[in-house]
C-alpha cells in the first residue's frame, strides 16, 4: 500500500470516529443534571418499591459525578388479639434511606437519542426500624421504640438515556449493589427515571 493510500485510510478512520462521537457530544453541552426515578429493589428474601433522586455535573467529557437519595420501605407489620376482657395489639416497620454518588461514563455511539452508559456507586444506607405495643382493659400498658443501624456499600451497573427532547428524557437503570453491614447482603435495583438537564459548560 502506498503512501498516500496509508494516509487517505488514515483521514477517513478519523473522519469516521468524529461522525460516531460528534452526536453523544452534542448531547453533552448541558453542566447539570437533576433525575428523579422509582423502581424496585431486590434484597435477599424480599422486593420492594424504591423512589429516589439524583443530582450531577459534567466532570470531564463524557463523565459525570453525582450524589443521590432513595428511600426503600422494607415493610410493616401489625397485629392484634382480645380475650378475658383484655386486648393487646403491637406493630412495626422498617426502612431503608441509602445516601450515596458516584460516577457514570457516556459510551459513545452514532445515536443523537440514545445515550448508553456504566456507572460506579458508593454510599452509606441507614435503616430504621420501630415498633409500638399496647395493652388495654383491666390493666392499660403501652410502649415504642425505635432502632437504627448504617451499613456501607459499593456498587456497579449501567443504563440508557433516551432524549425525548434536547434536555429531557427517560433513564431506565440496572444497579449491584454490595452492602457490607448486617452481615453483609447483596441488592439488586432496577428503576426507570426522568432526567432534565440545563446550563452551559
Amino acid at each position: 500500500m502506498s503512501r498516500r493510500s496509508m494516509r487517505q485510510n488514515a483521514v477517513l478512520l478519523v473522519a469516521g470516529f468524529c461522525l460516531a462521537v460528534t452526536p453523544a457530544i452534542a448531547q453533552e453541552d448541558a453542566k447539570w443534571e437533576g433525575v428523579a426515578y422509582a423502581g424496585l429493589y431486590h434484597s435477599p428474601g424480599a422486593t420492594k418499591p424504591t423512589v429516589g433522586v439524583q443530582g450531577g455535573f459534567l466532570a470531564i467529557s463524557h463523565l459525570r459525578v453525582f450524589g443521590e437519595l432513595n428511600y426503600v420501605p422494607l415493610g410493616s407489620a401489625s397485629s392484634s388479639a382480645s380475650g378475658g376482657g383484655e386486648t393487646v395489639s403491637g406493630s412495626g416497620s422498617a426502612r431503608m434511606v441509602n445516601f450515596g454518588g458516584g460516577a457514570d461514563y457516556t459510551i459513545p455511539i452514532n445515536n443523537d437519542k440514545l445515550q448508553p452508559y456504566g456507572l460506579f456507586v458508593l454510599g452509606d444506607g441507614h435503616t430504621t426500624a420501630s415498633y409500638s405495643e399496647s395493652e388495654s382493659g383491666s390493666t392499660s400498658y403501652s410502649a415504642s421504640g425505635s432502632s437504627s443501624a448504617n451499613s456501607f456499600y459499593l456498587g456497579f451497573g449501567g443504563g440508557v438515556r433516551y432524549f425525548l427532547k434536547p434536555n429531557l428524557g427517560i433513564r431506565p437503570e440496572f444497579r449491584y449493589q454490595r452492602y457490607t453491614g448486617y452481615g453483609g447482603f447483596n441488592s439488586i435495583q432496577l428503576s426507570a427515571g426522568l432526567f432534565y438537564r440545563f446550563g452551559g459548560k
